[in-house]
This record gives C-alpha cells, structure tokens and sequence, in this order.
C-alpha cells in the first residue's frame, strides 16, 4: 500500500511540476500546492514534537534546512519554497507571522508543561498549520484577480473551517483549544466563533448564507440537529468536497487561462483521492459497497 502510494503521489506531482515548468507564470500551481507544503511543514513539526517519523511528501517541496530554520528561530525569518509567483519575492508576510507565533506559542504552552498529552499535541499541532494554511489563503484570494479563483478559494476556506469544526464536534474535542489555536487571525469571525456555542439546529441559517441550501441540508441533517451521535463526518466531508469541484467544473469550457489550469488540478487531485481509495482497498479486500459510497466526483 505505501508504495502504491508513492508512485501514486508522484504520479500527481510530476504532473503539477510539468504544468508549472509550461505555463509563462507558476502562480496557479503555487497556489494549489500550498496545502501540500503546510501539510509538510505539519509532519515535520509532529517529528519534532512526538517523534513520528517524518518523510516528505515529494522531493521538491520543502528544504529540510527552511523546516529547521521555522522550528529553531523565533524572529521572522523568510522560507523559500512558500512564496507564490506574481505575489512576493518571500512568503506572504502576515501568513508567515500566523504560522510563526502559532509555533512559537505551542512551543511555550509545552515548556510550560500544560498537561498537553500526545494526542492532544497532535491535534493542536493539526490546528496551528490548518490555521496557517486558511490565512495564508485568505491573504492570496484578497490580492488574486481571477475573480472565478478568487471565489474558490473564498468557499474552499469557509468549508474548510466547517469540515474542522464538525470533526471537532464529532471527536468530542474541547472547544476551547479550537478556539485558541485554530479561530484566530483570519479565522476570528463571529460566525464561525457562533457555531462552536449554538447548536447544531442553529448551523444551518449561519451557513445558508454561504453554501446553497441543498448542500447544508445534506451536511446538516435533521437527525443532527436532535442528536450528535448521528453525524456522518464521510459523508458530510464527501459532500462538501463533490461541492467544491463542481464549483470549478465550468473551467472545462474556458479555452485559455489559468481558470483552465486550475480546475485540471482541483480534478486530478480528486482522481488520485479516488484511484489510492479505489487500489487500496480491494488491495485491503473492502466491500465494494463501502468503497463506492467513499469515492468523490470526478471532473470528468
């Protein structure tokens, strides 16, 4: 499996890499890969803490030496490897900033000794670089100027925080740490601070106003609301996920730009998903039935 894996994952990136080397400006694919280089610096940062080995995701996407760099130093200090092409030379300043203080105060909250238990690291680790993540997003969709780029991202953060809250909620997880690490800088908005305090029979109006009704009513359903229990965290995360790549789907009928290029991204990202699910588990022997309920929509 780990090996079907890896070529799988470097099926995607030698794809990303080819695209990036062909267009006359890499800033589509720079954006898109981001989440794969916070996920990086996210595993590394688990090494450094709970010592779970740690293995880049791909050859290219961040130096060992810029992860080093981020853990040993306490001032602001530029990585390459996260700026975005047409943006900035040097990553985004008050992303980096997020990322680094986020960092700096976990490192304090564990030399304070605060009870924090392996799995409780783990998870607040998760938080911190999610956050990072959404807000270095958040800065790029406000400078970007492909409107219908600008607006993917804008819903793929909203989505992305929802998707975390009903984790939290699923996990039975304190709320508190959620709001600390995670509801802060960019991500300190009344509506996402009111879900955490409301039940869920009040989400829906919150995020009607951002998502079509249908897809609310399929994420939060009326069994939800009476019983937490009831909650299908696959299928509200397969639903969000087939939500979003039909957003792009129209990208298909532009001939030429980067809206193009990005939504063949969004889609070959969704068919990796599919095809590591599809070979591992009949690899693993897992009911067709389970599997076919798991897979997400394709582009194409």
């Amino acid at each position: 499996i780990y090996a079907l894996e890896k070529s799988l994952d470097a099926y995607f990136f030698d794809n990303i890499n080819e695209i990036s080397f062909l267009s006359p400006t890499t800033m589509i694919c720079d954006v898109y890969i981001l989440k794969y280089k916070f996920l990086d610096l996210k595993n590394f940062l688990k090494n450094k803490l709970t010592g779970i080995p740690h293995e880049p995701i791909s050859f290219y996407i961040l130096k060992s030496s810029d992860m080093e760099h981020l853990w040993s130093k306490k001032e602001k200090v530029p990585i390459t490897g996260l700026e975005v092409d047409s943006f900035s030379p040097e990553p985004l300043p008050d992303s980096l900033e997020v990322l680094l203080n986020g960092v700096n105060n976990l490192k304090k909250a564990l030399r304070e000794n605060k009870g924090f238990s392996k799995n409780n690291t783990l998870w607040i680790i998760d938080l911190i670089m999610d956050n990072a993540y959404l807000c270095y997003l958040s800065n790029i969709s406000v400078q970007i100027s492909i409107q219908y780029i600008k607006e993917y991202l804008e819903k793929f953060i909203f989505i992305k925080v929802i998707e975390s809250l009903v984790r939290a909620i699923f996990a039975r997880c304190n709320t508190e740490l959620l709001k600390k690490y995670f509801l802060q800088d960019c991500l300190n908005r009344t509506h996402f601070l009111n879900l955490l305090d409301l039940p869920m029979a009040n989400w829906k109006e919150i995020m009607k106003k951002e998502l079509p009704a249908e897809i609310v009513n399929s994420v939060v359903s009326d069994k939800v609301e009476t019983n937490r229990d009831n909650l299908n965290l696959m299928q509200c995360e397969k639903v969000l996920a087939n939500y979003l790549l039909d957003t792009i789907k129209l990208a298909k009928y532009i001939t030429f730009g980067p809206e193009r290029v990005f939504g063949y991204l969004c889609g070959l990202d969704v068919e990796t998903y599919n095809l590591k699910l599809v070979i591992g588990g009949k690899i693993n022997k897992i009911e067709r039935r389970l599997l076919k309920d798991r897979l997400r929509n394709c582009y194409v």
